[in-house]
């Protein structure tokens, strides 16, 4: 599911900045004709921490120790998003603050950035391991489906039957007139320029609906699965198939879902068994 929304998300990016390309050359034109500004505080900050040059030694320290130890260090607060795993952190070091940063960031899989105001070091969470991801909060996913939705109805994708981009090419066949019917006949191209007002806008839906109202009916089911979790029921079995493991995850009802999920190669288990 992970991967479809994923998928769903960068779609609707392209689709949107394909849309804003024109007000981003725009502004990119524009900047470049204005004097440049005064070095932001962010940018010493950042510029002192590259250069800056210091001699620390960390053994077996937790998250929480070693950025104690940076902050004291670097002269800044520190921030860090989600939860950082529990491994402890060593190093020995002489050198400029940055690569120490980029080190100790690598270690938990964070990278880093100075904030605006240049006072805090902000760590972001990479989710590079596959076991790793964001935490989920029921209340705050169902804001971002809601939000997603407006937003594809916003660009004219609806859910339901009514709102298909097939009943929206069906409505735009129908508009055409007998004289640009006797043009099609002839094998003439019409430029979309020659339509008319009420054609145009049908053409305009067709194409939002096309590309877009599939991903808005996704983002409905999985707002509406969302909403009914709390009341589903929840039953896991353990199979095995040849030489792995599986355990069959099931919700019902309102939230419906079945999936099987590995667990393990069992191949020793069964060589052992064997024995």
């Amino acid at each position: 599911m992970a991967n479809r929304f994923n998928w769903i998300a960068s779609s609707l990016f392209l689709f949107l900045g394909a849309m804003s390309l024109q007000t981003i050359c725009f502004a990119q034109a524009s900047s470049q004709s204005k004097p440049k500004a005064a070095q932001t505080i962010a940018e010493k900050t950042s510029l002192r921490l590259l250069t800056e040059k210091v001699k620390t030694e960390l053994r077996e320290v937790t998250f929480q120790e070693a950025v104690a130890t940076l902050s004291r260090l670097c002269h800044v607060s520190f921030m860090a998003d989600d939860v950082p795993s529990d491994e402890r952190f060593s190093i020995r070091y002489e050198g400029e603050i940055g690569p120490l940063l980029d080190k100790f960031a690598s270690f938990y899989d964070y990278s880093w950035k100075v904030s605006r105001g240049g006072s805090v070091i902000q760590m972001m969470k990479q989710y590079s391991a596959i076991h790793d991801y964001p935490q989920a909060h029921m209340k705050e996913m169902l804001q971002v489906s809601k939000e997603m939705q407006s937003v594809l109805r916003s660009l004219g994708a609806f859910v339901g039957q009514d709102y298909s981009a097939l009943q929206t090419a069906k409505n735009l066949y129908r508009s055409f007139t007998p004289e640009q019917f006797k043009l099609f006949s002839t094998g003439y191209e019409m430029p979309a320029s020659e339509l008319q007002a009420t054609q145009m806008d049908l053409l305009k839906q067709y194409a939002s609906r096309h590309y877009l109202s599939e991903e808005a009916e996704l983002w409905n089911l999985f707002s509406f699965r969302l909403t009914n979790l709390p009341r589903a029921n929840f039953e896991i079995q353990e199979q095995n198939q040849g030489a792995y493991k599986y355990f069959m995850l099931n919700l019902s009802p309102g939230a419906k879902l079945e999936q099987n999920v590995f667990i393990r190669d069992i191949t020793s288990e069964l060589k052992a068994g064997g024995k």
